[in-house]
């Protein structure tokens, strides 16, 4: 009989046999089997035998530490917003934004290969109970989510399609690793297109994707428009799930996953670089151009006059420090970059309905940046043509832009960091344990922040690095406590007998 005990997302699941034990004849019967039945009787232990022992085990440290690095991105991107001063703490700040996300993103393909058998995936009755327990994790998420959503914050919970790719994810538990990785690759390089051409095409031919009744909009938000849309982050999610079902535990591998993540995310980076700074150049390329010193003497920048002298404070970037005084110039380009959002505004205005938040900085950004003609022409003259989406709407590889180059590099740098951290345990474990710890209770953390942010803003979203910081105070050191006593967190420990709950109900209908 299958024991109902869930053990932790990364440990040995030695509960759960490869093959029901009553299925296999009694010891004690008195019946005489035939040889031939007796020997398949005995092939079959021994295979399944065979497959456990084949079975990496314990509790990997790597995991729960790529988790924790996950969560202080979260921590970062939701409590921390300065704006840069030099280039260097321009790539610092901008590292955790959309990467964090689609590391949970891959570490949840790990937790499905993890739940389901590691590198050896169950059969039977084994697969089926934890497809049941899969099930209700989902279920417990989306629980979680709602009750989220009733605080007052304005952060995109990444539990709710968490819930999703874990169901979506069921479909793919019984598939080979070259499969797995022959999906992902493909669904990397085509579900992000899908996802630019919908977002556009909603705009441009109005096909209302976001009205319509709850459980469509649902789906268009999860799979299309939301912040984390399924056709693009289900490639990094089965990209998990193949990484999963290796043996984790063998250096070849390791070094594997360092060298592929590092080809990944330097082929993605670099082709996106190149493409966004020549033929595919985005808005804000553009727009620093025209605000740069360069811009403004070529062009007259915004203000499409042209000037006998670099102003001050444009010698080579928008501003070069936000110490420096604040030019005529410099006041007379805001002025006429808010007077073009003003005039944005009042077409969307005139378009005479509602929009999504993505829809209105899309249009934002189209009116102000790039042409200042496109919303014009899609909303308040839909008989004229419509105008293609950018280049750059496929290419740019910037944070939550959901396109292929962005999936691609954050999978790269998942691989990597995750490679190196398998090599590494061993050396940091004792010196890192509070951040393992973090990971390991990742759920009560990431609830905790949020509610943190929710009722207590002025000390923990305060528009500057000290709300990222209360925020390692007020969680690691109480979760690194509780790690002496319970091996789960209380949310963790909550979603567990709820799972088990599900899958023991379910089998005895």
């Amino acid at each position: 009989m299958v024991t109902q005990d869930l053990t932790p997302l990364n440990s040995a699941p030695t509960s759960l046999p490869d093959t029901p034990t009553e299925s296999l004849p009694s010891q004690t019967s008195n019946c005489q089997l035939p040889n031939s039945i007796a020997e398949q009787a005995d092939a079959g232990m021994a295979s399944s035998a065979t497959a456990s022992s084949n079975r990496y085990g314990g509790r990997i440290l790597a995991i729960d530490l790529a988790r924790g690095i996950a969560i202080l991105g979260m921590f970062w991107a939701h409590a921390t917003f300065i704006a840069p001063t030099s280039y260097w703490e321009q790539i610092l700040n901008e590292i955790p934004k959309g990467r964090s996300a689609l590391l949970f993103a891959f570490l949840a393909g790990i937790s499905l290969a993890i739940l389901s058998g590691r590198n050896v995936p169950y059969t039977g009755t084994a697969m089926q109970t934890a497809k049941l327990r899969i099930v209700g994790r989902s279920i417990a998420l989306f629980f979680i989510t709602a009750l989220l959503y009733l605080l007052e914050h304005n952060i995109a919970i990444i539990l709710g399609y968490y819930a999703i790719w874990f169901l979506i994810g069921i479909l793919f538990l019984e598939l080979r690793v070259k499969t797995l990785l022959i999906s992902a690759s493909l669904l990397a390089l085509i579900g992000p297109q899908v996802v630019q051409l919908l977002v556009w095409a909603n705009l441009a031919l109005q096909l209302g994707l976001d009205s319509g009744d709850a459980t469509g909009q649902l789906f268009t938000t999860a799979f299309i428009t939301g912040m984390y849309p399924g056709l693009s982050y289900l490639a990094v999610v089965i990209f998990g799930l193949a990484v999963g079902r290796m043996n984790l535990r063998s250096q070849l591998v390791q070094l594997r996953l360092i060298i592929a993540g590092v080809l990944i995310a330097a082929v993605a980076y670099g082709v996106s670089w190149g493409a966004t700074h020549t033929f595919a150049k985005t808005p804000d390329t553009e727009m620093a151009y025209a605000a740069s010193g360069e811009g403004i003497a070529q062009t007259g920048g915004m203000l499409g006059e042209k000037v006998s002298e670099v102003p001050a404070g444009f010698e080579s970037s928008y501003i070069n420090n936000l110490n420096d005084p604040v030019s005529l110039e410099i006041l007379k380009t805001t002025r006429e970059h808010m007077l073009q959002e003003l005039n944005a505004v009042e077409k969307m205005i005139n378009y005479g309905t509602e929009m999504s938040t993505d829809d209105f900085y899309y249009n934002l950004s189209l009116d102000t940046l790039s042409n200042p003609t496109s919303l014009k022409t899609m909303a308040d003259d839909p008989a004229q043509e419509i105008i293609a989406p950018e280049l750059y709407t496929f290419f740019t590889s910037d944070p939550h832009t959901n396109t292929s180059f962005e999936i691609l590099g954050a999978l790269g740098i998942s691989l990597t960091l995750l490679g190196l951290l398998l090599r590494a345990e061993r050396y940091v474990r004792i010196l890192l344990q509070p951040l393992a710890v973090l990971g390991s209770m990742s759920l009560t953390a990431y609830v905790s922040h949020i509610v943190l942010l929710s009722l207590f803003p002025d000390t923990f979203n305060n528009a500057e690095v000290s709300g990222f910081f209360w925020l390692l105070l007020a969680l690691i050191p109480p979760c690194f406590i509780l790690s002496f006593w319970v091996q789960k967190g209380p949310l963790e420990f909550l979603l567990s007998k709820f799972t088990n709950l599900v899958a023991r109900n379910k089998k005895q209908k």
